[in-house]
């Protein structure tokens, strides 16, 4: 996940101070789509813009199209010479554009980029249509470059700033001053263009995409509402965080948190009974099929409904026990944990902070006079939020889908979590050891639909989850697709096996003084 707000101070840096110890300087390109925060999203538009305003020399700016104005002697000088050019190979052509040899060269090297971009992805039906677009890029360069006395600076990085709609040709222009060794910076808070995904072919571009989505406002209204954020990160706490990535980073070594600003995508771990007692002590970093990509953690997990038990009941007794003894296991016996206390009229409260796509508005859920997530880090408070929308937004994961009251009782139940729930979540260092969660249900317990729910929502984070049920009617396939998760039946079913039947075989395979002393 790319932190805006860490963006917004870093891409005003030295080139020096950015390439750090790499001794590399990059360029950047993001696309920030939605908002993730409403609270400090006009604050950075606000320092955006003063940051804006104190680089004008350096800085292009642009709202929902960039303008263009017809000057017909530079268009009709210019489609003459583009007769007599090999358009494929811009960069060998005599053009000049910039009194300033070495930015001439790499311009020239953009434009053929970009152009050649076009007419692959465009088809242009003759050349006038491709020599017009061509004229078009190298206009934008004439009135917004060089009128307005933009100047190069090998010390510092220059910026565009593009912020709202914006056009297909426009695309093709941020393209090109990226190329150009532009840090590039696109801003939408209500909605991405379709125009990214099939132009930006090279994936020269990095989206961020929030899910709440912003009201329609101009950049001008939302800077009024905010307040510049002072920050000055000091020259050391840059190195460090570039050491970091650099020991860190596609290196198969992962430091404690290094992703705890990140996210989760659970890899059902489909297997057999060898395979779950072989790697259920395993962290995710050793588990077939992990992986990281960006600030992504994919989590192999296991989600087992175990039916009946052995023959021999120690047997039994040792897979349930090597299962529940590891570290950041919850052993739940029927449905004895509780959820935290709530009214179930307030999932009605939950309709004034739906977005139109069914999911829930963060910062609104967090407003509402029940919600009880206050207390722990901000980025645990997301998570949750975050994989409850996930939740919803799969159409594969339950049985029967969700029906709009459904959704208001799961999101209701999920902001009530018990909190040993809670603080196995905030505990979840995702490349590390994953949390588990191991019921037993006596007798002929089956889950409640509550259970059920909440088994959806920790398979969305990635807990390992094993459901012993020696009479076979867990039902919980009633709840979730069973292509979501293993199934087993062992050698009996026992209709009336309890928890104590399990743990006297451990007394008894001790003998008399072994109950003393174990």
């Amino acid at each position: 996940m790319i932190n805006f707000n860490d963006v917004l101070f870093d891409i005003w840096k030295t080139k020096l101070e950015r390439q750090g110890l790499t001794n590399e300087f990059r360029n950047v390109f993001y696309r920030f789509i939605g908002i993730e925060n409403e609270l400090t999203y006009n604050d950075i538009l606000k320092t955006l813009s003063k940051k804006i305003q104190e680089n004008k020399n350096t800085t292009l700016y642009f709202e929902n199209e960039i303008p263009f104005e017809a000057d017909f002697n530079f268009i009709n000088n210019i489609k003459e010479e583009l007769n007599t050019m090999n358009i494929n190979s811009l960069s060998t052509q005599n053009i000049k554009m910039f009194n300033d040899p070495e930015v001439n060269d790499k311009f020239l090297s953009a434009l053929e980029y970009t152009v050649n971009l076009a007419i692959k992805q465009e088809n242009f039906i003759n050349n006038n249509i491709r020599n017009n677009f061509i004229i078009k890029m190298l206009l934008y360069t004439y009135i917004h470059i060089l009128n307005k006395g933009i100047i190069f600076d090998n010390s510092i990085s220059n910026k565009i700033i593009y912020y709202g709609n914006i056009g297909k040709h426009d695309v093709y222009y941020l393209i090109l001053l990226f190329k150009l060794g532009f840090d590039v910076i696109y801003i939408n808070p209500l909605r991405e263009d379709s125009y990214f995904e099939t132009i930006d072919s090279d994936k020269l571009s990095i989206l961020q995409k929030y899910s709440y989505i912003g009201q329609i406002e101009t950049f001008e209204d939302r800077v009024k509402k905010g307040n510049v954020i002072e920050r000055n990160d000091s020259i050391t706490l840059t190195y460090q965080n570039q050491l970091t990535d650099t020991l860190f980073t596609n290196t198969g070594v992962f430091r404690p948190w290094q992703y705890r600003d990140g996210n989760t995508f659970p890899l059902f771990f489909n297997s057999t009974l060898i395979d779950l007692e072989q790697n259920w002590n395993q962290p995710s970093k050793v588990r077939h099929g992990f992986k990281v990509d960006n600030k992504t953690v994919y989590v192999p997990h296991f989600i087992w409904d175990i039916e009946g038990e052995y023959n021999e009941l120690s047997k039994y007794y040792d897979f349930i026990n090597n299962l529940k003894q590891t570290p950041k296991t919850l052993f739940i016996k029927n449905q004895e944990l509780e959820f935290q206390q709530y009214n179930l009229d307030d999932k009605y409260k939950l309709v004034f902070a739906e977005n139109n796509d069914g999911t829930f508005n963060k910062q609104k859920l967090k407003e509402l006079d029940f919600y009880k997530y206050s207390p722990y880090n901000d980025l645990t408070e997301d998570f949750i939020i975050n994989k409850i929308n996930e939740v919803i937004l799969d159409k594969n994961l339950f049985y029967h889908e969700l029906d709009k009251d459904d959704v208001l009782l799961f999101t209701l139940l999920m902001l009530n979590l018990p909190k040993k729930i809670i603080q196995l979540i905030d505990s979840f260092d995702f490349t590390s050891d994953i949390p588990k969660v191991v019921f037993f249900l006596e007798k002929e317990t089956s889950l409640s639909p509550q259970y059920g729910l909440l088994i959806a929502f920790l398979s969305k984070i990635g807990f390992d989850i094993v459901i012993f049920s020696p009479a076979g009617m867990s039902d919980l396939n009633s709840f979730i697709k069973n292509e979501r998760y293993n199934n087993i039946r062992l050698d009996n079913i026992n209709y009336e096996r309890t928890l104590s039947d399990i743990d006297n075989v451990k007394n008894k395979s001790k003998g008399f003084l072994g109950k003393f002393f174990s």
